[in-house]
């Protein structure tokens, strides 16, 4: 696997490249992850540089760092943002080329077949097992081959024991598609074996036209209903029995490949019987003067875990950004969910003579002692303590408000902000008449969006009340239908 080869090497000379790099404390690493952070710093650094970090997509993450990190430093989130993104990607390359080229190697070491014809056998108290081997006959690709290997063999008292339980299972395998032996309309199944059991089958009957070796019943025989007597010889080792039931055999026109394959069949069974006490079963490679190749069908996964790994890594390459996306989504619906309730202490204060500013700094410092006692961070008030760092460094209170707007990136806000900069160019006279009408809309708006929202949830349950109903009604009907 020579592309895994190679991808894993170049991510080692990253590795070794960029290990005089420094990582930052806000990064969590531990010994395994620390070297990757350095390589995601050092091609940071050359992806990223200065002059490259007006690209669009750059841009735009800074933007979404921006909104969701009020006050934050942007270039720095942006940065460590993209380091993370890279040095995982680097993690999950590495290790996973690394297990393609284990795979590979393993599944090439990984041979039952020696010498080129003989397969190891399991020792007498083993399993059996089977393998599939691809062969080519006199020229002829003969396809894949199953060979069971045999390993320990049954006492003829275990024999006895398994006999009846194997003739009726003969018996049924016999029928096919029909119902009983007495009346035969479809195609019967002549089995020289049934798995689970370790007998051989052969078969003897005095007519052959009626059915065809390979089961098929033939026009006259269907039409004069003809009983055929058949006799089972069931064997295994020196144990035969003989099992007589209803069967018509004709016996089967070869093709060339069928003729080799059934050969082939025939002179492994042999060959098997006679060498069962031998460490290795020598497959045949000339029958009759027909030269036989065998060759082995390996299933090599190093390729599909190649492909899985390359899509892995770029899967959470871009889900990295769906996820920025999501957190910004998040915010949205959280300011809209905290606006009725800032218009409402701006509607409180205003209505109680602050002005504009003394009440958003009043909302404001309140948010951030409770912050500091345990509250969670909310996006809004954040972005209000921006505005009055704004503020308070000296800026123009309605270009603050006009930055809040901007920041806060929802319609309500922006709303909120035409009004509080038309009450700063015309006076406070009717601000507190249109913020309590404002106060009410969003109060009402929100109300509206908790009904929806308890709509979807019940159309979200309506699925797993239908199981629940369908699990009820096998309750009640399958106790019913048994009992009559």
């Amino acid at each position: 696997m020579y592309p895994a080869i190679i991808i894993l090497m170049l991510i080692t000379v990253i590795l070794l490249i960029s290990c005089k790099e420094n990582v930052p404390d806000c990064f969590e690493t531990s010994s395994v992850t620390k070297p990757f952070y350095k390589s995601g710093i050092f091609l940071y650094k050359i992806i990223f540089s200065s002059n490259r970090r007006n690209t669009h997509y750059y841009r735009k993450l800074s933007d979404i760092n921006s909104a969701l990190h009020p006050g934050g430093k942007t270039d720095r989130d942006t940065a460590v943002f993209l380091i993370k993104k890279i040095s995982l990607c680097l993690l999950m390359i590495f290790f996973g080329m690394g297990l393609v080229i284990v795979i590979d190697i393993s599944g090439k070491n990984e041979s039952v077949l020696k010498e080129g014809h003989l397969i190891k056998r399991d020792d007498i108290n083993g399993k059996d097992y089977k393998v599939f081997l691809n062969v080519t006959a006199d020229s002829e690709e003969l396809g894949n081959i199953e060979i069971e290997i045999e390993s320990r063999h049954y006492t003829d008292e275990e024999l006895d024991e398994l006999l009846p339980a194997f003739k009726k299972d003969l018996e049924k395998k016999f029928l096919g598609e029909n119902d009983s032996l007495d009346f035969i309309c479809h195609d019967v199944v002549f089995a020289d074996s049934i798995e689970g059991y370790p007998f051989n089958v052969s078969y003897e009957w005095n007519d052959k036209e009626t059915i065809k070796r390979s089961g098929e019943i033939s026009d006259e025989g269907s039409d004069n209903g003809k009983i055929i007597t058949i006799d089972a010889m069931i064997k295994y080792d020196d144990y035969s029995v003989i099992y007589t039931f209803a069967a018509n055999v004709f016996p089967k026109d070869y093709s060339k490949i069928e003729y080799l394959t059934k050969l082939i069949n025939e002179n492994i069974s042999e060959t098997n019987e006679k060498t069962k006490n031998d460490d290795y079963l020598s497959l045949p490679t000339d029958i009759d003067g027909i030269k036989v190749v065998w060759t082995e069908e390996k299933q090599n996964n190093a390729l599909v875990f190649f492909a899985m790994t390359i899509v892995a890594a770029v899967c959470l390459f871009i889900g990295s950004d769906r996820d920025l996306y999501k957190k910004l989504d998040k915010k949205d619906v959280q300011m809209t969910d905290d606006y009725p309730e800032i218009v409402s202490k701006l509607t409180l204060y205003t209505g109680a003579g602050m002005s504009i500013r003394n009440a958003w700094k009043k909302i404001a410092t309140d948010y951030k002692s409770q912050k500091d006692n345990g509250l969670p961070e909310r996006y809004a008030y954040e972005e209000m303590l921006c505005t009055l760092y704004e503020m308070e460094s000296g800026t123009e209170e309605s270009v603050c408000y006009s930055n809040f707007s901007r920041r806060a990136r929802v319609q309500k806000y922006v709303k909120l902000v035409s009004l509080l900069d038309q009450s700063l160019k015309t006076g406070q006279k009717n601000l507190c008449t249109i913020l309590r009408s404002e106060c009410n809309d969003a109060f009402e708006e929100r109300k509206n969006q908790a009904e929806k929202k308890g709509e979807e949830a019940g159309t979200k349950l309506l699925a797993p009340m239908m199981m629940m109903l369908l699990v009820v009604m096998v309750i009640i009907m399958v106790p019913a239908f048994t009992s009559m």
